[in-house]
């Protein structure tokens, strides 16, 4: 419409045209984390969710789908995988790995190293997360870890399908860039998600242990509230 009268729109002018402008033009536009994204403070709403003793993984989703609250699972691009700072940032609820994996997020961030992948499961906030006096892992986040790593497996075989589960995003599924084309086991990372902060207190060793090992990110949940507002 700017263009037909003779202009070109500014951004800024409009915090909402900004938003959808920078979807709209993005490589994947419905997935499409903008840094114009509204925020609102919803921390004592989830709080209280996670924290209550009946709470389970799928709640947890459906609570964030609701709200919108794309937040808390962003800040984690930023603060534990140091991207998320361009404005190339994606996250794509429920992401199938093939025929038989789902991914509860897949977060795509973009750094000056090229595109970043992050695969989350989200396992229940409750339950048996350690056990041995709070030294070893759990049934809860072993579960998570189980999960972690069949992708892990197939995901290094079945790269190919993941582009194609990736086209399918983008718009009117045109080609994807170059890097994206290609498994590159250094750009691609898992997070499992479980319990609170009272869990992880006597487990940092073996948290450090799995992740330089399987190079998978254990995090309660907590840390979502802790690095939702990080912008």
């Amino acid at each position: 419409m700017n263009k037909k009268r003779g202009g070109h729109y500014r951004r800024g002018k409009n915090k909402e045209m900004d938003y959808f402008i920078e979807c709209a033009t993005s490589l994947f536009p419905n997935n499409h984390y903008s840094r114009f994204t509204p925020i609102y403070d919803t921390t004592k709403e989830f709080y209280q969710l996670i924290t209550s003793s009946d709470t389970t993984e799928r709640a947890i989703l459906n609570w964030i789908a609701s709200n919108r609250a794309w937040n808390y699972l962003f800040g984690l691009l930023r603060h534990y995988y140091r991207t998320g700072h361009h404005d190339d940032n994606y996250i794509f609820p429920e992401f199938k790995i093939g025929s038989a994996y789902v991914a509860d997020y897949l977060l795509i961030g973009n750094s000056s190293d090229g595109y970043q992948f992050v695969f989350v499961e989200l396992e229940a906030p409750n339950g048996r997360i350690t056990k041995e006096k709070g030294t070893r892992f759990g049934e809860v986040i072993n579960k998570g870890i189980e999960q972690v790593r069949d992708w892990q497996m197939y995901i290094a075989a079945n790269w190919n399908v993941i582009v194609a589960e990736l086209e399918k995003h983008s718009f009117s599924n045109t080609k994807l860039p170059r890097q994206l084309y290609k498994y590159c086991p250094y750009q691609i990372y898992y997070a499992v998600i479980a319990g609170l902060r009272k869990d992880f207190e006597n487990i940092r060793d073996r948290k450090l242990q799995l992740q330089n090992e399987n190079n998978i990110t254990l995090l309660h949940y907590e840390n979502l509230i802790d690095v939702a507002n990080e912008n």
